[in-house]
């Protein structure tokens, strides 16, 4: 879960109906899993039982032992604390791309091009999607690009996804590279 993420809880509370004024409220435990100085994360006042529309505060400090639980204000009832821990992660820098070409310059037609992205804060294994004239290429989905069916005018450029978890935001677009193709005398 990254901060600033919106998520679901859901209510486990038992114990039959909730007048109409109830409210549901969840709670954040802090990174420890106490409750000592709990954050509100969402509420809800319907009066039945459900998932709860919650939002991880982004100022949340990143930790991996969070917990949560539900109470109800009528009648006054406390939920079980989760018993499962909840990662929250820093919101982490959106990649950025950048493609060369080899060789450059105009090219015959027919010859091989390679186009190579460059990505920082991509992860360990960002995703690669080439595309040419704005639509995807089937298939190049790797950092290097390389083809031999290039006309003159085509437009090449790559959306690269990053693996970072929490990246904000998670694609970037390469600039743009047009192609010089000669053809043959």
């Amino acid at each position: 879960i990254c901060q600033g993420q919106a998520i679901g809880v859901q209510n486990n509370l038992q114990g039959g109906a909730f007048f109409s004024n109830n409210i549901f409220t969840v709670q954040l435990s802090n990174a420890s899993g106490s409750f000592a100085s709990p954050i509100v994360i969402g509420v809800d006042t319907t009066p039945v039982a459900g998932s709860i529309n919650c939002i991880i505060p982004a100022n949340t400090p990143a930790g991996n032992a969070y917990r949560v639980r539900v109470l109800s204000s009528h009648p006054a009832a406390i939920s079980p604390i989760s018993n499962t821990n909840i990662t929250i992660a820093a919101i982490s820098p959106p990649p950025t791309v950048s493609i060369s070409v080899s060789p450059q310059g105009s090219v015959l037609m027919g010859t091989s091009v390679t186009f190579t992205a460059t990505v920082t804060n991509g992860g360990t294994t960002p995703q690669y999607q080439w595309r040419k004239n704005g639509g995807n290429i089937n298939g190049a989905t790797n950092s290097s690009y390389t083809t031999t069916t290039l006309v003159s005018g085509d437009v090449l450029d790559v959306i690269v996804t990053s693996a970072l978890l929490c990246a904000q935001p998670m694609l970037d677009t390469s600039n743009a590279i047009i192609m010089s193709i000669i053809t043959g005398v």
